[in-house]
């Protein structure tokens, strides 16, 4: 199982999807692929997809709420995806 995704600007998080049966994860860890498995986006437990939108990037869709954020194509894993994201959010000083 891995940790939830921040892709949003106020905090939006995605997760793998528990399957029914059994309860597995859908995706194990942060090498898995984006295409072929549908996170969930924890703010309102809707399917995510992921849309092509140009010949250089795709979009993460939330079925449900209708969320959408663009993502460089070169965006390929998980971990990719965290590792995007992790670049975008502020740097909070305490």
């Amino acid at each position: 199982m891995i940790e939830p995704i921040v892709i949003g600007e106020h905090g939006e998080t995605i997760e793998e999807h528990r399957n029914w049966v059994g309860w597995r994860p859908n995706f194990s860890d942060d090498s898995s692929k984006i295409h072929g498995h549908a996170p969930v986006h924890s703010e309102c437990a809707g399917w995510v997809d992921v849309c092509i939108i140009s010949h250089t990037h795709n979009a993460l869709v939330c079925r449900s709420c209708k969320f959408r954020i663009p993502v460089p194509k070169t965006v390929v894993t998980f971990g990719d995806l965290r590792e995007f994201f992790a670049k975008l959010q502020p740097i909070n000083v305490i």
